[in-house]
C-alpha cells in the first residue's frame, strides 16, 4: 500500500491510445478525442505517449503541439491483413474487431509499454482497448473511455443500413455484445461520454463514471438576428441516421414550416449534404465545410432532427460552443434536458413550435444566448474535467 501511495505522488507515465488520429478534427469522434487530449495534457505530473491508430481510412495524422511531456508514436494497422485471417472469423471475436488485429499491433504496443515503463494506459474508443493483452489489465492502470456502446452501433446499422448489409451487421452485433461486455469488465476505470449509456456500462463495470466533453465558448459575432434567415444543420450525411433523419425532416416537417416562412433557408453542412440542395424549397447543402465557425455564425439557430443514435451527440457541443440555440428531439439530448440553449422536443409538433418561436421572436433567441453564456461552464467546464482526470490518475 505504501508503494502505491508513493507512486501516486510521482510522475504518471501514460500511454494514450486513440481509435483514430484526432487531428485533423473532421467529425464528432475526432472532436471528442481532441477535447479529451486537451484535458489530459493539462493534468499535473504526467508524461504522455500519444499513439493514434492509423489505418488507410485515417492515414492523415497531424501531430498535437509538441511539448517535452508529449511524444507521438503512430500505430499503423493493416485492416485488410487483420480481416483476412479466416481461421479466426468463426470464433468469438467480432468481424470488425478482427480488422484491427493484424498480428503486429498488439506486439508493438506491448514493446512500447515495456520500453517506456508505462504505468497507465488510456484507451480512447472501443477498438483501442481491443489491442491490449490480458496481462496489461493485470499489471497496469487501464482507463477505458467509451464513446458509445459499440454493440448498439452495430444494432442500429443492422436496422437502418442498406438492406443487403443488414444481415452482416446483425451478425456482428450479436457477437459484439458479449465481447464488449468482457472488455469493459477488464478495465480498471471506465469513463462514459454519454448519460444515456452510463447505466449499461455501470452494470458491466461498477468503476464507471460520467465524463462529459468540455466546452470552450466561442465569442458570438454581434450580427443582427433580423438579418439571419437561415436555419442550420451540421452532420455527416454518409452516416445513415443523419441521412435518414434529414430525408424525413425534409419530407414531413420542412414543408409545413416552409409554407409559413418561405423566406427562411435550410442550410446543411457536412459530407454528402450537397445532394439535398433544392432551390425551389430553399434548401442548400454545402458539403464538408472547412470553417464550421463561419457556417454556424450565419445561422439563426441550429436543428438536429435525428431521432436515434449512439453515444454523446456532439452536435450539442456546436450549439454550446458557438452560443446558438439548438432544437433537438428529447431522445438525442443525452439526458441533458435542463441545459439552456438545448430545446427539447417530445414530438414533431413541438419541434415545429420551437422553430416557429425562434423564427418570430428575436428576444427569445437573445434570452437563450444569455443563459448559454451563464450556464454552460456549470456542466462542461475544462477545469472540472482536468480535476476529474487528476483524481483518477493520482488518487484524491
Amino acid at each position: 500500500m505504501a508503494e502505491g501511495a508513493a507512486h501516486h505522488k510521482g510522475m504518471k507515465n501514460i500511454l494514450y491510445i486513440s481509435h483514430k488520429p484526432f487531428l485533423p478534427i473532421k467529425d464528432g469522434g475526432t472532436q471528442a478525442m481532441a477535447l479529451f487530449f486537451d484535458a489530459l495534457s493539462r493534468c499535473s505530473d504526467v508524461e504522455i505517449t500519444y499513439m493514434p491508430m492509423v489505418t488507410t481510412n485515417h492515414a492523415k495524422v497531424e501531430l498535437p503541439m509538441a511539448t517535452p511531456l508529449v511524444q507521438t508514436t503512430p500505430l499503423k494497422i493493416s485492416t485488410k491483413k487483420g480481416l483476412f485471417r479466416f481461421h479466426r472469423i468463426l470464433g468469438s471475436i467480432p468481424l470488425n474487431v478482427l480488422r484491427y488485429m493484424d498480428g503486429s499491433s498488439e506486439e508493438m504496443i506491448h514493446e512500447l509499454i515495456v520500453q517506456k515503463g508505462i504505468d497507465t494506459i488510456i484507451c480512447d474508443g472501443f477498438y483501442a482497448i481491443c489491442l491490449l493483452k490480458s496481462e496489461h489489465f493485470k499489471q497496469h492502470q487501464v482507463i477505458y473511455r467509451s464513446h458509445n456502446l459499440e454493440s448498439n452501433y452495430w444494432k442500429q446499422r443492422g436496422e437502418f443500413d442498406a438492406w443487403w448489409k443488414r444481415p452482416l451487421f446483425r451478425w456482428i452485433a450479436r457477437k459484439m455484445e458479449p465481447f464488449e461486455e468482457a472488455k469493459v469488465r477488464l478495465a480498471g476505470q471506465v469513463l462514459s461520454i454519454s448519460v444515456d449509456e452510463l447505466y449499461q456500462l455501470e452494470k458491466w463495470n461498477p468503476n464507471t463514471q460520467l465524463f462529459l466533453p468540455h466546452v470552450t465558448p466561442n465569442s458570438p459575432k454581434q450580427v443582427a438576428l433580423n438579418g439571419k434567415n437561415s436555419i442550420g444543420f451540421v452532420g455527416d450525411m454518409e452516416w445513415v441516421p443523419n441521412e435518414r433523419a434529414m430525408r424525413r425532416f425534409i419530407a414531413t416537417l420542412w414543408p409545413i414550416f416552409h409554407q409559413q416562412f418561405p423566406h427562411v433557408k435550410l442550410s446543411l453542412a457536412g459530407k454528402g449534404s450537397e445532394k439535398f440542395t433544392n432551390p425551389s424549397r430553399a434548401i442548400e447543402g454545402f458539403g464538408f465545410v472547412d470553417d464550421l465557425s463561419e457556417f454556424i455564425h450565419q445561422q439563426r439557430f441550429l436543428i438536429n432532427p435525428v431521432l436515434k443514435g449512439t453515444g454523446f451527440n456532439m452536435k450539442l457541443l456546436d450549439a454550446l460552443t458557438y452560443q446558438i440555440p439548438l432544437i433537438s428531439y428529447q431522445s438525442r439530448l443525452s439526458g441533458l434536458t435542463d441545459i439552456p440553449g438545448l430545446l427539447s422536443s417530445i414530438d414533431d409538433h413541438e419541434f415545429i413550435q420551437h422553430m416557429e418561436r425562434l423564427t418570430l421572436h428575436d428576444a427569445v433567441i437573445h434570452g437563450i444566448v444569455d443563459k448559454i453564456q451563464q450556464n454552460t461552464q456549470k456542466h462542461f467546464n475544462l477545469k472540472d474535467r482536468v480535476n476529474q482526470l487528476e483524481t483518477l490518475l493520482h488518487g484524491g
